[in-house]
């Protein structure tokens, strides 16, 4: 598996800052996690939460804090709202996270918390401001394109691996 790392220009916008309880708890959702407790226990075992003290006060206070931000990225899906404060409860991308971040084109987006972009292997170039997604293959750095947004470039990111694994 690749490094997980990134590097210039700044973040996408709206997009929540990288290594932030809300953005580990939207790398939880990409990564198939639903309930409140699977969530918690997800963002609580990462290495960065170790190294920010991240405890499940935070975690729990993002999840519940979202309904209120504009744009939510994520929700208690609706069977378990009356449910949100219990472990039991379920939580899913909004239309507009899944619009940034979701499965797009039927792709699985790489996060990472190390990237100034949000995304693995996407850098934003100071001088046009353009997105570049980058892909390493026998210890040779290979450029994907030169793209508008993070989000295409991450979705390219996404593609090449997910070919590289089929």
């Amino acid at each position: 598996e690749e490094e997980e790392e990134g590097g210039g220009g700044g973040e996408v916008e709206g997009l929540p800052r990288p290594g932030s309880a809300r953005y580990r708890v939207l790398q939880a959702l990409l990564g198939g996690k639903t309930s409140r407790a699977d969530i918690v226990e997800y963002v609580s075992c990462s290495l960065e939460a170790a190294s920010l003290e991240v405890n499940r006060k935070t975690i729990v206070g993002a999840l519940g804090r979202e309904r209120h931000l504009d744009p939510a990225f994520f929700e208690a899906a609706e069977e378990t709202k009356a449910k949100a404060s219990e472990d039991k409860a379920l939580y899913a991308l909004t239309a507009r996270g899944q619009a940034l971040l979701g499965d797009a084109q039927g792709l699985r987006l790489h996060l990472s918390t190390r990237s100034k972009t949000g995304f693995a292997k996407v850098y934003q170039h100071g001088d046009s401001g353009r997105f570049e997604a980058q892909r390493t293959v026998d210890g040779k750095t290979h450029s994907l394109g030169s793209f508008g947004s993070a989000v295409d470039a991450a979705v390219a990111y996404a593609a090449a691996v997910a070919e590289a694994e089929a």
